[in-house]
């Protein structure tokens, strides 16, 4: 299901719409002035997997120390 994330302009607040039409006010404020937010498309890789977001390392949390080279650090 697709999802819409929209920021307010007056009160600065971010509301995730599902459908693109109920993004009108901000739930928040009540203001009209939505401004929508392009974030990164959520792309599961790999196939039977449980959709985790976690680390490319399979942690959920970052860990203090990395291995040199590893994608864990930032």
């Amino acid at each position: 299901m697709p999802e819409f994330e929209y920021k307010c302009r007056d009160c600065g607040a971010l509301t995730l719409f599902y459908k693109r039409e109920e993004a009108t006010r901000c739930p928040v404020c009540g203001s009209s002035g939505l401004v929508r937010v392009f974030s990164p498309p959520n792309i599961i890789k790999g196939s039977g997997g449980t959709g985790s977001r976690g680390l490319c390392c399979g942690r959920e949390e970052r860990p203090d120390t990395c291995i040199p080279g590893s994608c864990c650090r930032d």
